[in-house]
């Protein structure tokens, strides 16, 4: 490889130079001819000296180029190398004037990438912070109403107290959608690794959803064949909650079912949440994860924001898990998530 580069430089040498050592043999030629004009004995031994004085000349400045070349290489490789050689004092011996001018003119581009790329983060950091002072803020209304369906059932009336426990619902959902939205920016994520029982955080978010579940008629079943998960126990439980929502969201009218399920495969450990609800059509089913994509079913539920599968993928490639769709051959979707197999003695 570095005889290679070496043989290209040599090239890019001749390539920059050739016009002058190209005037170089020409004026060879010219002598020799004069000297063959004169007709003079010592002609042939003026020519030989001619042809090695230049062959002296083309040698050296050839060499001479070649270093030269190396050194403003190795120079641009440096400058390079670190922003803040960029900003030092240009080596005037090595550089051209165009040279010198295309690097002032790359130094007031950056110059001004850099103050466009802070004002840009700077912007991002205030939505975010407003995005979290905003879902702060509205858990309280949210708290309020959940407090207020759990102690005043009897003063409504069974059709009210209906829809106020599914707008409920979906505010949580909604409410925990852009939050997990917004931090899918952050520079620096805030997952908190732990050893997770499955059961408890499967628990969790069906008593979250247990009211649509019981309205929906939907019943539940769990094989849970591996136990613990080392993994961040709120993205583990949002990921949960997205697809129980999807679950309910996409039943048939016929008793639906949830199924929870867990097992080894090879060096992966696969969390798999079914229902029996609708699927999702083989023509759709490749960008479902994709963001606002809504499919066939979208058109039909006219409450479907294509965001959650999308959080879902995102979420799961930020802790480098492998997150993936299908339908079932019974009918119905599946999602499966594949952790990474940790031995709990590898934890310290």
């Amino acid at each position: 490889m570095e005889k290679n580069r070496k043989w290209q430089t040599a090239g890019e040498v001749w390539k920059e130079n050739a016009e002058f050592f190209v005037a170089l043999l020409f004026f060879d030629c010219f002598s020799f001819l004069c000297l063959w004009l004169l007709d003079n004995r010592k002609s042939g031994k003026l020519a030989a000296i001619f042809v090695l004085f230049t062959g002296v000349i083309f040698v050296f400045l050839f060499l001479n180029k070649l270093k030269k070349k190396k050194k403003k290489f190795l120079y641009f490789q440096e400058l390079l190398s670190d922003r803040n050689h960029l900003n030092r004092e240009l080596n005037t011996d090595l550089l051209s004037f165009e040279e010198k001018w295309i690097i002032e003119k790359l130094r007031e581009k950056i110059e001004d990438i850099e103050v466009e790329k802070k004002d840009k983060v700077l912007a991002l950091q205030q939505q975010q912070e407003y995005v979290e002072t905003w879902v702060h803020e509205i858990k309280t209304p949210i708290s309020w109403l959940t407090l207020m369906l759990e102690n005043r059932e009897d003063e409504m009336s069974p059709k009210v107290y209906q829809k106020l426990q599914y707008m409920n619902v979906q505010l949580q959902e909604y409410v925990s959608q852009i939050l997990y939205f917004s931090r899918l920016s952050y520079e620096h994520k805030r997952e908190v690794m732990e050893w997770v029982s499955l059961r408890e955080c499967i628990e969790y978010v069906l008593e979250e959803y247990e009211y649509l579940l019981t309205e929906n008629g939907i019943s539940i079943a769990k094989d849970l064949k591996i136990k613990e998960i080392f993994t961040d126990r709120k993205n583990l439980e949002f990921i949960l909650s997205q697809a129980v929502s999807n679950s309910i969201q996409y039943r048939k009218e016929e008793k639906g079912q949830i199924i929870f399920s867990s097992y080894e495969n090879g060096e992966k450990l696969c969390l798999c949440i079914e229902d029996n609800g609708k699927g999702v059509s083989e023509v759709d089913l490749p960008f479902v994860f994709e963001k606002g994509f809504t499919g066939s079913n979208g058109q039909e539920n006219k409450k479907s924001t294509g965001i959650g599968l999308y959080l879902v993928k995102k979420l799961a490639e930020n802790m480098k898990l492998v997150c993936s769709a299908k339908n079932r051959e019974a009918g119905g979707f599946r999602l499966i998530i594949e952790f990474p197999k940790v031995e709990k003695e590898e934890i310290v």
